[in-house]
């Protein structure tokens, strides 16, 4: 597999209100999950393709460069917020809006947002995702449904993801017991499988692993997403 990592401890927002700036707060243990994960993962023989944060993690690094679509497994740390408009992946000096931009790059097939809100289940998600523009390869999101804990110990979450896919459990299954076994407060896992219907959807957040990646959607059209809490 090739990996790309990014993650943001620092947020540089001026004339923000105060509310905002609270929202935005350094986060100083966002490296250690996506740096653990790749650490693991590079020890087993898989490729980091790419590594970047802070104040180089910029809109462009998403816009031009397409960090998150170079590589067969993308993972993040960083603010993350999801209201009406989306989701959004909070960088240094702007926002991220996947559901703006889209996820259309032919080689990301597992994408990891371990930041809070990846799905808000209050709001109308489903909808709000499946407008998106995904790629075929595109197959599974990892993430939250509610706030993501992000301490020295919970962090640990990158590297136990990392040994439970080696082990050879299913991508689903090891990111929930990684936050199942990293977490003092109850943090609420999800997985989004991306189909081309809901078997196929279900299907690929049963079996998803190392040892059986995911083929592409056989269109770029429809998406099915289906959830696993």
């Amino acid at each position: 597999m090739t990996i790309n990592i990014v993650w943001c401890v620092f947020f540089n927002r001026p004339g923000l209100s105060a509310a905002l700036k609270l929202s935005y707060r350094g986060l100083k243990y966002a490296y250690r999950g996506p740096s653990l994960f790749a650490g693991k993962m590079r020890g087993a023989g898989h490729d980091i393709n790419g590594v970047t944060c802070d104040e180089e993690l910029t809109l462009s690094t998403f816009q031009t460069i397409g960090i998150h679509e170079t590589a067969t497994i993308f993972y993040i740390t960083t603010h993350g917020i999801f209201d009406t408009t989306g989701y959004r992946a909070c960088l240094n000096t702007a926002d991220w809006f996947p559901n703006f931009s889209g996820i259309v790059g032919q080689s990301v097939v597992v994408a990891v947002f371990d930041t809070c809100f990846l799905i808000d289940s209050t709001l109308s998600w489903r909808n709000i995702w499946a407008s998106t523009n995904f790629g075929t390869s595109l197959r599974l999101l990892l993430g939250f449904d509610n706030l993501a804990e992000l301490g020295r110990g919970n962090a640990w979450r990158g590297y136990a993801f990392a040994e439970n896919l080696i082990n050879g459990q299913t991508f689903v299954d090891a990111w929930f017991a990684a936050v199942a076994t990293n977490t003092v407060v109850s943090n609420k896992a999800i997985a989004i499988g991306i189909g081309d219907s809901q078997t196929d959807a279900q299907h690929v957040l049963s079996t998803a692993s190392l040892a059986a990646m995911p083929a592409a959607r056989s269109t770029a059209a429809p998406v099915h997403l289906e959830l696993r809490p």
